[in-house]
């Protein structure tokens, strides 16, 4: 956790990732 400075976990940092994309096709 230390190697990523918001303490986000790889797992955590990729389910963020697809969140993210879904909005932003939901946006688009």
């Amino acid at each position: 956790m230390s190697d990523n400075p918001l303490g986000f976990t790889p797992n955590e940092m990729m389910t963020i990732a697809a969140s993210r994309a879904l909005r932003n096709d939901d946006v688009c």
